[in-house]
C-alpha cells in the first residue's frame, strides 16, 4: 500500500500526518509513503528526513487573506504544482492522500482528484484553514479536531474525531530525559518554552530578556528555532540551568517529561499534545490568527493560562509565569481540565473513517 502526505510551512501541519503514518504501518508493515511538500522548505525537509520519510518538492503559494503582491502569482504557482503533482502521483501510485491544511495541499489534492485517488483532509484548529475549505469540495472524506468545527464542511464528509498525537509523546522515562539534558540537580523546576516549529522572534526576545531572572528560580529548555541564538550574557552558575536547540524531532517527548511547566504558541497541535500529556501551561497566540480563537476556546474550559497581543511582554509574562510555578494547586487544576478536554486522539480514530478505502 502507498500513501501521500503532504504538509509543509509549519510543523503543526505535519504532526498529524506522522501520527498517521505510525497507526498506517502499525497495520501495513510493507506500506510505502511519500511526503509532498514545498520545494525547498528546509524545516520540513527535515522533519521528513528524521521519520525516514522520502520526499518531494512542488511549486505552491501560501494563500494570503489581506492584499499581497505576491496573491497575482498564486495562480500560477498553483497550477505548475498542479502539474508537478500530477506527475508525482502517476509515478508513485497512491492509494490514498492525507493533507492537514498545509497549503502545499490545494495542488496536490486537486491533482489526486483530476486523476481519482481519494483525498482526505483533516482540519486542526477551530477556525477553518483556507487550505481546507478550498480543498473541501475535491475532498472525501474532512475529518475535524473539535466538534465546533462540523458546522465549517459539508455535513455529509465530515466527522468529529479529535486531533490525532503521536502515542509514544509519553513512552520515555524521566531517567531518559535527565541524561538527554543533563542538567545538575538542583531541584528547579523545569519550564519548556517554544514558538511552535520555526520559533517566534516575539517569544523568543521575551524569554532571552527574561533569562537572566527566569535561571534564578528555575531550569529552562528553549526551542529557538532557525536563525535564532540568545546573546544574553549568562553567569557560569546560571549557564548550566539553560538548553537552547534550534529543533527537536524525536528528542520531542523528552522535553515534554522534563518540563514542569510549558510556554508556547496556541497551534492545535502544540495544544493537543499538551492535553495528551495534562501539562499545565501558559500560551502566547499569534496576534490575529486562527491562534487566538484557539487560545480562547481552552480558556473557556480553564485549561490554560494565556497573554493576547498588548499583554505579550516581559513584565507580564514573568509574572505569569512566577504564579504558576509557585501555585501548585493551579498547575494541578490546569493539567486536569486540559487533560479533560480530550481534544487529543489516537490516529486510529481517523483510520477508521478510512479503513474501507484503505484495506486496514
Amino acid at each position: 500500500m502507498r500513501i501521500v502526505l503532504v504538509g509543509g510551512g509549519t510543523g503543526g501541519s505535519v504532526g498529524p500526518l506522522l501520527s498517521l503514518k505510525q497507526a498506517i504501518q502499525k497495520k501495513k508493515k510493507d506500506a510505502q509513503f511519500l511526503f509532498i511538500g514545498p520545494k525547498s522548505d528546509r524545516l520540513i525537509i527535515r522533519i521528513a528526513k528524521d521519520f525516514s520519510l522520502p520526499y518531494k518538492g512542488i511549486h505552491c503559494s501560501k494563500l494570503r487573506r489581506y492584499f499581497d503582491l505576491r496573491n497575482f502569482l498564486a495562480p500560477f504557482l498553483v497550477l505548475l504544482g498542479i502539474i508537478e503533482s500530477i506527475k508525482l502521483l502517476k509515478e508513485f501510485k497512491p492509494k490514498a492522500i492525507f493533507s492537514s491544511g498545509s497549503f502545499a495541499a490545494v495542488p496536490v489534492g486537486i491533482a489526486g482528484w483530476l486523476l481519482k485517488i481519494p483525498v482526505f483532509i483533516h482540519q486542526q484548529d477551530v477556525v477553518p484553514s483556507l487550505t481546507n475549505r478550498l480543498l473541501s469540495p475535491f475532498a472525501c472524506k474532512i475529518t475535524v479536531s473539535l466538534a465546533c468545527s462540523l458546522k465549517d464542511f459539508p455535513p455529509q464528509k465530515t466527522v468529529f474525531t479529535g486531533n490525532p498525537v503521536k502515542q509514544d509523546l509519553d513512552k520515555v522515562s524521566k531517567k531518559q530525559a535527565e541524561k538527554f539534558f543533563s542538567f545538575s540537580k538542583n531541584g528547579l523546576p523545569v519550564i519548556l518554552i517554544f514558538g511552535g516549529s520555526q520559533g517566534a522572534a516575539l517569544l523568543n526576545e521575551l524569554v532571552c530578556n527574561l533569562l537572566p531572572d527566569l535561571l534564578k528560580f528555575s531550569k529552562i529548555i528553549h526551542l529557538t528555532g532557525n536563525n535564532f541564538k540568545c546573546s544574553v550574557s549568562l553567569s557560569e552558575n546560571l549557564k548550566d540551568n539553560y538548553r537552547s536547540f534550534q529543533f527537536l524531532g524525536k528528542e520531542m517527548p523528552l522535553a515534554y517529561k522534563m518540563a514542569d511547566i510549558v510556554v508556547c504558541r496556541a497551534g492545535m497541535g502544540t495544544l493537543s499534545e499538551l492535553s495528551f500529556l495534562g501539562k499545565p501551561s501558559i500560551v502566547l497566540p499569534i496576534a490575529y490568527t486562527h491562534q487566538e480563537a484557539n487560545a480562547l476556546y481552552f480558556l473557556e474550559h480553564k485549561a490554560i493560562r494565556a497573554l493576547f497581543r498588548n499583554e505579550q511582554n516581559k513584565e507580564k509574562l514573568l509574572e505569569e509565569i512566577r504564579k504558576l510555578i509557585q501555585n501548585s494547586e493551579l498547575r494541578k487544576e490546569l493539567g486536569e481540565n486540559i487533560k479533560k478536554m480530550k481534544v487529543f486522539a489516537s490516529a486510529q480514530n481517523i483510520l477508521d473513517e478510512y479503513k474501507d478505502v484503505l484495506g486496514l
